[in-house]
């Protein structure tokens, strides 16, 4: 999902684009997502405009809720906060695959 202030012009899209994330102020997420962002933006031809890379995706969504940066934060993780973010779905999707291993 990409993530804004609400006040961002994009927060009152129904879907963004990478292409529209592109010239925006962007963190990445270092752990899962940052690989799959990365490839979702060379894919498409594009640079993103990254500011860091941070651990932390509460340190994230603070400074996504202060209007400082956007960012592409997973659904998982959104689902658990109750921070004043606009969520806004991503077109192409970018997802990740995450595993489970179970040892008996």
């Amino acid at each position: 999902m990409g993530c804004f202030s609400p006040n961002h012009p994009l927060a009152r899209k129904n879907v963004v684009t990478l292409k529209q994330l592109a010239t925006e102020h962007f963190l990445l997420l270092e752990e899962g997502v940052i690989s799959e962002s990365l490839e979702a933006f060379h894919t498409q031809n594009l640079h993103s405009n990254i500011k860091m890379c941070i651990h932390d995706d509460y340190s994230i969504l603070s400074m996504i809720e202060k209007g400082l940066v956007v960012s592409i934060l997973p659904e998982l993780v959104l689902r658990r906060v109750s921070s004043d973010v606009a969520n806004i779905p991503i077109s192409p999707p970018v997802t990740r695959t995450v595993g489970i291993v179970f040892i008996i």
